[in-house]
């Protein structure tokens, strides 16, 4: 059987599945016994599950699959719309913010960063919302680049391929649940 010229496989649900849905029921039960979701569980269960999957298979093939972020954009909206998340025009703006500042970065960096990036940056604006994606931005350019720093450090080399869409969902899952509080701080330490 010839392999698929773009790195996915089709047994890589199954290779995938069994790491990520432990990771995903440890948030679960982290979620489950954090107090004041209330409603909010099951969008940030699905949320969690999403970026987890997504971030597994960005660590392993160095991509980000469309035919797995059109699902989470997919089942974003319709949260969005049931009244579950944000506003629906909110998330759609936030979509357009961050898709097109990743893809200037993207433009910006020469390669740098790949198009599954920008594409999960469009979902992530779906998701959280302007101010939600704003602090998720900012959370994984700051991890990511502490990460970086640190192994150009350990390696004594500046030519490093990692992977960005681990720290865009650790960044996002972080803002779902502890977004308002670090727009409190920020604006505490600023204004």
């Amino acid at each position: 059987m010839e392999e698929p010229s773009n790195g996915f496989h089709p047994d890589l649900l199954l290779r995938e599945m069994p790491s990520a849905g432990i990771g995903w029921l440890f948030l679960g039960a982290f979620l489950y016994g954090s107090p004041g979701l209330g409603e909010r569980f099951v969008s940030l269960f699905l949320f969690s599950g999403f970026l987890l999957f997504l971030s597994a298979i960005d660590i392993r093939l160095g991509m980000i699959f469309n035919r797995f972020l059109l699902p989470m954009a997919c089942t974003g909206l319709v949260l969005d719309l049931a009244g579950r998340q944000i506003p629906p025009l909110d998330g759609c703006l936030a979509a357009l913010a961050g898709g097109s500042l990743l893809l200037l970065i993207r433009c910006a960096s020469r390669g740098g960063m790949g198009g599954g990036d920008v594409k999960l940056g469009a979902v992530l604006g779906i998701w959280l919302g302007l101010h939600g994606l704003a602090v998720a931005l900012f959370l994984a350019f700051l991890f990511g680049a502490a990460v970086g720093l640190l192994l150009m450090l350990c390696r004594r080399t500046t030519r490093l391929r990692i992977p960005f869409g681990p720290f865009l969902s650790l960044g996002a899952w972080l803002s779902s649940l502890y977004g308002n509080e670090w727009l409190r701080l920020y604006e505490a330490v600023l204004l």
